[in-house]
């Protein structure tokens, strides 16, 4: 997202959120922006954690990570 975010910024592009009134170029929206990103990230590592927790215990209860529709 960083990365994104960069290369949108190199084109001299200004963000605006409309439901608050934060602005990419001041102080306060770029660390909004780095807070929003920091979440995603967490986010996005938590689940994939859970995924592969979820992942071995299937298989060490003999499935292969899908449901068992008997």
């Amino acid at each position: 997202m960083r990365q994104v975010f960069a290369i949108i910024c190199s084109f001299t592009l200004e963000f605006y959120f409309t439901n608050y009134a934060y602005r990419e170029s001041t102080s306060a929206g770029k660390m909004m922006m780095q807070m929003v990103g920091v979440c995603a990230e967490f986010e996005r590592g938590m689940l994939k954690e859970r995924t592969l927790k979820g992942l071995q215990y299937a298989r060490e209860q003999g499935r292969i990570g899908v449901l068992n529709r008997n």
